[in-house]
């Protein structure tokens, strides 16, 4: 799975994941539930699922009790959303786990900065 911002482009700032795997976008459901269920406190995207970041592109998800959307920290990012939200996240990554995958799907549009799933790279 590939993790990319993308500045100005024609929606505006977004991040995208593409370039996935079935295993891989399972891997991220599954880390996901893990958060929404208080098993981890946090999920750094690039400690996990195989993730590839362009131009070091660090994407750390965080439960929160109000939604923030994506914010940049640093030289990383963070996606701050509350429980629910994370859970709609999750499901909507789920539809990708089967091939094959198609489409693209937004799966936060609360900040400045989107979070686009494409496995294609297109939306």
């Amino acid at each position: 799975m590939k993790v990319e911002y993308l500045e100005k482009s024609q929606d505006g700032d977004l991040i995208r994941l593409f370039d996935f795997s079935e295993r891989e976008v399972t891997e991220f459901k599954r880390l996901l539930d893990q958060l929404v269920d208080g098993e981890i406190k946090f999920l750094a995207l690039h400690e996990h699922c195989n993730i590839n970041p362009h131009d070091n592109c660090h994407l750390t998800f965080l439960p929160a009790e109000k939604d923030k959307g994506i914010e940049r920290k640093g030289a990383g990012f963070e996606c701050v959303l509350t429980k629910s939200s994370l859970s709609s996240i999750s499901e909507l990554v789920g539809s990708f786990a089967f091939s094959p995958a198609e489409g693209y799907e937004w799966l936060d549009e609360t900040s400045n900065i989107a979070l686009l799933i494409s496995p294609e790279r297109k939306w």
